[in-house]
């Protein structure tokens, strides 16, 4: 109780001088053909193998 108090104290503080906390963000960047041919070549890996293969692979 005490420490979510002393939070909120301390929360409102920062509010009034200006003060954000930072949080956690994901930047994802990218752009032209080369990200479409490493996208396709990505599925191309992970394609499932054909039935007659799976049974041996296993």
């Amino acid at each position: 109780m005490i420490r979510r108090k002393a939070y909120g104290l301390i929360k409102k503080s920062f509010d009034a001088n200006g003060i954000k906390f930072a949080f956690p963000t994901v930047m994802v960047a990218g752009g032209g053909d080369t990200a479409a041919a490493v996208a396709q070549k990505a599925l191309e890996l992970v394609k499932p193998l054909p039935a007659d293969q799976s049974d041996s692979a296993a």
